[in-house]
């Protein structure tokens, strides 16, 4: 098989390459839509300047427009933003530490306007905000190693600052005068700004300035001028194309994405694209090759553009392409250590090309002329740069040459001493020769390519004979499955060659004669055994990503969304007719994982609620219902009448239908019009808590005000009592911490008398009229360890490792206060893990009566109330801490019994 890299090498011609890349980036380093437009327009005339027929496509950038559930982003344009101290800071000379007309990463992008004279605002930490600092009107100095997205963005909004000020890096102390590129920056854990997203106000600083900024601010009040003429507002995402013709109208493609402010993200990838069509043209029209296929360049914003071309393309691309190279990240620099090759392996449920196996060859010939250069190769599955070879578009797509050259989304990629342009002629050569290959594959080639695809993939089958695999599973079936991949891959060869000598070829392929059987299942996998209930089928193209169908406070997901979780890969496989269990066991196959327990339930549930907003069609097989709930709800002993304290994990049951509201309504319908029930609506305003200030985004205020717009966000209790709070008929305690929602008859009763600041569980806490009224406290997809009522027994009987907690809530009017609030139960108990700890051993040894039914994958309990008061204040009354775990190495249990 004819080397073509060394001529693809001579072909790069530095000074054309080196003056489009850094035309583009001049435009595209503003960040603003005019400029982005602009640098689309240059591709697209170099591109008819060059002789091709291109091709230039307009998307809706209003913010709302979504394709393959990425929610395109709203325009965005500046011309001055700057940041400028007021207060004289030690350690920086220059007040104005943000201008975006001297560097425009300065500005973060989507922020919006001050007024015309601009805003004094004072500057306040993320710690102090974390330690109750009203950051109202303000802006909030991030921690160094606190990355500008979503939890923080959500926090620092919520608390009403304007904005932030970062100083984050990826690769802190290697750059301290860089400045980040902050992309991603959106409170909804998402890439880009969308029609209903709050306004912000925010930089991006040298991490050298963010550290003597940080300093005084927790030296004294440090106050800043802020100015910015930034808007939102609806444009138009451009892309191009252009397309060199082959004797096959099936097409390679080559991607690069427009729309980022980096030299190697991506304005050099884009021009190196062009640079290999050029040199296929030329090869073609010389006739050193003979193009069989088609290439065509896509230049598009990442993953969102890229989304809206391939829907203008028909958005199932199994037809129209064999494959595509993403070219992002187009390694540029001098470091030639270690060169990253990432590639999306060929899923089998995807007919195509044998984009790997010629990757392969392309690898070795550029190991043979460059020998210096050392490749680490990995399968890097689905993202943004592979998104592609998702089933439900057909186009396997391989990734390469990712640099880890300890720049990354920052100013300092764009220094042009990093350019190294023999680098970039060497990785230019590796992409165009993928791309030449898969273009010009003859039946010669072919025949010489067999015997080595052939050789490796036996090789693969005897390694995955030998390794260890999920207990219980089928052995045979995981080796058959992967062998029918390595077949198919050889298979696909039949795109270039004789189809009749590749299946002589592929029947080489052989069954190891030996297979390490799975373990026998020593432990229970109840998750991944139910998910054999669940068929799912995809109703909507491309990964859930943006979300904009689910409710806010129901996705549940981190930045990302699907994409770049190993779950993709079993999303991809769900083609409604294979079991859940039969996707997951694939993906496990294919990519060589295992996932928890934990994992296939999660993922379980968030595929239900995928399915709800339409992103999946799901076909359950015995699903719970609310008929079923109220049949096992009376045969745990409930009954009409009754008062009940209601601890819930809908999740843990497996699948309810109707979630929240059948089982509220389970509830309902077993009580009756004379029956209450109440669950705990718990919120998190904790400054303070167990002698340690809070560090994480979940703090709050609770928020007095029925109204108030914090006053549903703080409930972190469930499912259950989240939809309780939106009933008219539901009742609420209205403490600070430990809040009670109730139902029924004596709902308002229950809660009534429950002060804002009282103990938690002290005197006036619902549960002490709970006990007055004989209830029960029932589990309900939950174990026993949540048993709050057991605190309130604690409360009541005196015991002195009660502590006090520092909460903050917003008063009537609106303001702000901290307050202190005495008997909080901290620290490690002997019940919190269930049914089968030393508490229940003994509570049950004592009398207690514990009711258990099984449901679904849940078994529910039910306890009455008295039993537990009168056995454990017994319990404690001789053993002052008999609820505490007494294990020697259990810091709290140890300092408190001391």
């Amino acid at each position: 098989m004819r080397d073509y890299m060394k001529t693809f090498e001579s072909m790069f011609d530095e000074k054309w390459f080196l003056e489009h890349t850094l035309n583009i980036y001049r435009h595209e380093k503003k960040q603003t839509y005019p400029e982005i437009e602009k640098a689309a327009r240059y591709i697209y005339n170099l591109l008819c300047e060059e002789g091709f027929d291109a091709e230039y496509l307009e998307f809706p950038a209003d913010g709302k427009t979504c394709y393959q559930d990425k929610c395109m982003a709203i325009g965005w344009d500046v011309n001055k933003m700057s940041l400028e101290l007021i207060t004289k800071v030690p350690g920086i000379e220059n007040p104005v530490i943000a201008d975006y007309e001297r560097e425009p990463l300065h500005a973060v992008k989507h922020s919006v306007a001050t007024p015309p004279e601009g805003l004094d605002v004072r500057i306040v930490t993320e710690s102090q905000m974390k330690f109750g600092v009203d950051v109202k009107g303000c802006l909030v100095l991030l921690d160094q190693r606190t990355q500008p997205r979503c939890d923080a963005i959500r926090m620092l909004l919520d608390l009403g600052a304007i904005g932030w000020v970062s100083d984050y890096s990826e690769n802190p102390n290697m750059n301290p005068d860089g400045v980040y590129w902050a992309n991603a920056a959106t409170e909804s854990g998402v890439w880009h700004i969308k029609e209903g997203d709050r306004d912000f106000i925010s930089f991006q600083i040298s991490e050298k300035n963010g550290t003597a900024l940080r300093q005084a601010c927790s030296n004294g009040v440090v106050k800043a001028h802020i100015f910015s003429d930034a808007k939102r507002y609806e444009s138009k995402f451009p892309a191009v194309s252009a397309y060199l013709p082959g004797k096959d109208k099936r097409e390679i493609w080559i991607l690069a994405h427009t729309c980022e402010p980096l030299v190697n993200d991506n304005s050099n990838g884009v021009v190196a694209s062009i640079g290999i069509l050029k040199a296929l043209r030329e090869l073609s029209e010389k006739g050193e090759i003979d193009l069989k296929y088609s290439v065509r360049v896509v230049f598009a914003s990442e993953l969102y553009g890229m989304s809206a071309v391939c829907e203008y393309y028909g958005g199932d691309l199994s037809e129209r392409t064999i494959g595509a190279i993403n070219m992002d990240g187009f390694t540029c620099t001098s470091d030639r250590t270690v060169q990253r090759m990432l590639t999306s392996k060929e899923a089998s449920d995807i007919p195509g090309s044998a984009a790997n196996i010629i990757l392969d060859i392309t690898d070795a010939k550029f190991k043979k002329n460059h020998p210096e250069i050392k490749i680490l190769k990995r399968d890097h599955g689905m993202g943004d740069d592979t998104f592609f070879g998702d089933s439900s578009i057909g186009m396997p797509t391989v990734w390469i040459f990712y640099a880890p050259h300890g720049y990354h989304h920052n100013s300092s990629q764009n220094d042009k001493s990093l350019i190294d342009l023999s680098m970039s002629g060497a990785n230019f050569a590796f992409s165009a020769e993928w791309v030449r290959a898969m273009a010009t594959l003859t039946e010669d080639e072919v025949k010489e390519i067999l015997p080595g695809a052939v050789e490796k993939a036996n090789e693969v089958l005897k390694a995955e004979a030998e390794k260890e695999i999920r207990p219980g599973s089928d052995a045979k079936a995981r080796m058959e499955f992967i062998r029918n991949r390595e077949v198919c891959k050889i298979k696909n060869l039949a795109l270039w060659g004789n189809t009749d000598e590749i299946n002589k070829a592929a029947e080489r392929v052989i069954m190891p004669q030996v297979i390490k059987e799975a373990p026998e299942k020593l432990e229970a996998t109840p998750w991944y055994d139910y998910c054999e209930n669940f068929v799912f089928s995809r109703a909507m193209r491309g990964f859930p990503h943006d979300m904009p169908n689910i409710p806010k406070e129901r996705k549940l997901m981190g930045f990302g969304g699907m994409l770049y979780n190993k779950f993709a890969e079993v999303f991809s496989k769900m083609d409604g007719v294979k079991t859940l269990r039969a996707a997951i066991d694939e993906a496990e196959w294919d990519r060589g994982f295992l996932f928890t327990e934990a994992e296939i339930k999660t993922w379980l549930h968030r595929c239900i609620m995928f399915s709800e907003y339409g992103y999946l069609n799901m076909k359950a097989k015995n699903p719970l219902t609310k008929e079923g709930l109220v049949e096992a709800l009376r045969s745990l002993g409930v009954k009409e009448g009754d008062t009940l304290v209601v601890h819930s994990g809908i999740s843990g049951m497996g699948y309810l239908e109707g979630g929240a509201d059948a089982m509220l309504g389970a509830i309902s319908e077993v009580i009756g019009e004379n029956g209450t029930f109440m669950a705990p609506s718990f919120t998190n305003p904790y400054l303070m808590f167990d002698g340690s200030v809070n560090s994480g985004y979940a703090f709050r205020p609770y928020d007095t005000r029925k109204d108030g717009n914090l006053r549903d966000k703080t409930v972190r209790t469930g499912l259950l009592p989240k939809a309780m709070i939106k009933r008219d008929d539901a009742y609420r305690s209205g403490h600070a911490t430990h809040e009670w929602v109730a139902m029924g008859k004596d709902a308002e009763y229950i809660v009534s008398g429950h002060g804002l600041l009282d103990a938690p569980t002290g005197e006036t806490s619902p549960l002490g009229k709970a006990l007055e009224k004989n209830a029960s406290v029932v589990f309900l997809g939950c174990h026993p360890g949540s048993n709050t009522f057991l605190h309130y027994v604690e409360t009541m009987a005196g015991v002195s490792y009660t502590e006090p907690a520092v909460v903050q809530y917003v008063d009537k009017e609106g303001r702000r206060c901290n307050a202190l609030i005495d008997r909080h139960l901290f620290g490690c108990r002997n019940f919190y893990g269930g049914i089968n700890t030393a508490y229940y051993d003994e509570a049950k040894k004592r009398g207690l009566h514990i009711y258990e039914v099984p449901f679904g994958l849940a078994t529910l309990y039910r306890m009455e109330l008295r039993e537990l008061y009168d056995i454990t204040t017994q319990m404690i009354k001789e053993d002052e801490f008999a609820l505490l775990c007494k294990k020697p190495d259990c810091p709290f249990c140890k300092k408190m019994i001391k």
